[in-house]
Parts: C-alpha cells; sequence; structure tokens
C-alpha cells in the first residue's frame, strides 16, 4: 500500500511477490511513469496559462491604451487599437462608442453612424452615443431620423 496525493492504493501485480517489496517495486514504477505525464501536464497547464487566460487582461490592455490615444486626441492609433478590440470581443459597446464619436470628430459622420447604430442596439440607454447618431444623422440632412432616434420614443409611438 502506498499514498501518493492523499489516495490510498493497494496492487498486487504477482501473487509471489511479498506485500513489502511489492509496494517498494509499485512505486518505483509509477514514478517512472508519471513524471512523463507530469511533465505533458505541467506544460499542457503552463500553455493554457499563457494562452488561455490572459484573453480578458490582453481585452484590457487594449482598451487602456485605445483610451490613452483617444485622450491624447491621436484619434488613428486609438481607432487601429478599437478595431483590435472588436476583433476580441464583438460585442464591445466602448469600442463602437469610440470609433462613432472618433469619425464624427473627424467630419465623417456617415463613417460613424454605423458604429453608433451598433451601440444603439447594445445599450439603448447610452444618452451620449445616442445624441451623436442624431447628430451624424442632422449633419447629413437627415433631421427627422436624428430627431427620432436621440427621442427616448420611437415615431408613431406618440
Amino acid at each position: 500500500m502506498f499514498a501518493f496525493y492523499g489516495a490510498h492504493v493497494q496492487l498486487h501485480l504477482d501473487p509471489s511477490v511479498e506485500p513489502n517489496k511489492l509496494g517498494t517495486m509499485h512505486s518505483t514504477l509509477s514514478m517512472e511513469r508519471l513524471r512523463p505525464a507530469a511533465v505533458r501536464i505541467l506544460t499542457l497547464f503552463l500553455a493554457v496559462i499563457v494562452t488561455g487566460c490572459p484573453a480578458g487582461a490582453q481585452k484590457s490592455r487594449i482598451l487602456a491604451r485605445a483610451d490613452r490615444y483617444f485622450s491624447a486626441g491621436e484619434y488613428d492609433k486609438a481607432k487601429i487599437e478599437y478595431l483590435n478590440l472588436l476583433r476580441l470581443d464583438h460585442q464591445n459597446v466602448r469600442a463602437f462608442q469610440q470609433l462613432g464619436f472618433i469619425w464624427f470628430e473627424q467630419g465623417a459622420p456617415l463613417r460613424a453612424i454605423p458604429f453608433l447604430v451598433k451601440v444603439r442596439e447594445l445599450a439603448p440607454q447610452n444618452i451620449p452615443a445616442r445624441a451623436k447618431l442624431a447628430l451624424s444623422f442632422m449633419g447629413l440632412g437627415e433631421s427627422a431620423e436624428g430627431s427620432a432616434i436621440h427621442s427616448p420614443t420611437r415615431p408613431g409611438e406618440r
């Protein structure tokens, strides 16, 4: 009988082997078999930690970098980082919102609209994004659509 990680196991492989020697012999055989398996498990564990777990951390780093660029007025770099974030997280409201704001600030309301519409779909109560969306439509001469987007009620629901 031997203990391995709290589990007690008694094996009788050969009835001609004395019980004392069986325990010693089996422990040696188990450790020889366990080493390659332990190395594989450890390698797999490290691979999961290195590649799998930091997805959330990677998103946070990208978002922080994008926000820094946005705050500094470096909109082209911010756009790249927000787009990188959307590759990892297809539903990230902040990335869609900031991309819409960037396009709006750069005088391209037509490019801002798809991003701001997506924000409206994902977060209907996001007032700043709805306001920019309304202003984008108004900038294109679509004042009826713009006021309908900004108002809390939809057309025909008055």
